[in-house]
């Protein structure tokens, strides 16, 4: 994304490319693209973007795209949790990205889908942790097509993207009685 269309506003997913989720997922795609907003208008008010959000784009047509309602109160509680938390979050993050792969190297969209995902992993134990990886998988893919440099897996491990369900599977294997996080992925929680 340009720096053009950032100021144009929240980042938008491929066309016809929403996570087909309920109103859960729509919180999720919705928090990304507000944590997307704020990155690039560093003085804006995160409790005025969500109001904005909740007002103007949450459950309404966008340019010929009708999204989703939105769970509101999960919406406000990632994007200000992961605004609240997010230079520890970016420790996190930077402790688990490939050595290769800066935090600030990665494209603004993929930084706030891996902010939120560590604020929903990290505060959010009410949600189970293959539901929060399974969801910003899928925010991730209403992005991104695979044709882009680097996959959220390959900047967390350096390892080329497996599927979700192959990553349970294998870490279900390897499990050594961790109940939150995954042995050399997601330990730095």
């Amino acid at each position: 994304m340009t720096e053009k269309q950032a100021a144009q506003g929240p980042a938008r997913p491929r066309k016809g490319k929403k996570p087909s989720g309920g109103a859960r997922s729509a919180a999720r795609l919705g928090a990304v693209q507000a944590l997307y907003q704020l990155e690039h208008n560093p003085d804006a008010d995160p409790r005025h973007v969500v109001t904005e959000f909740r007002a103007f784009r949450l459950g309404r047509e966008i340019e010929g795209d009708q999204y989703a309602d939105a769970d509101q109160n999960l919406f406000a509680d990632i994007v200000l949790g992961t605004i609240e938390q997010v230079h520890s979050i970016d420790d996190k993050l930077k402790g688990a990205l490939a050595a290769n792969w800066p935090l600030d190297r990665l494209e603004s969209v993929l930084r706030a889908i891996l902010r939120a995902a560590t604020y929903e992993l990290t505060a959010r134990p009410d949600v189970p942790t293959a539901v929060v990886i399974n969801e910003y998988m899928d925010v991730a893919h209403a992005f991104f097509d695979g044709a882009e440099p680097l996959s959220p897996m390959e900047c967390w491990t350096g390892w080329p993207a497996i599927s979700g369900p192959e990553l349970f599977r294998q870490e279900r294997e390897n499990k050594a009685g961790l109940d939150r996080g995954f042995d050399g992925w997601m330990n730095f929680l």
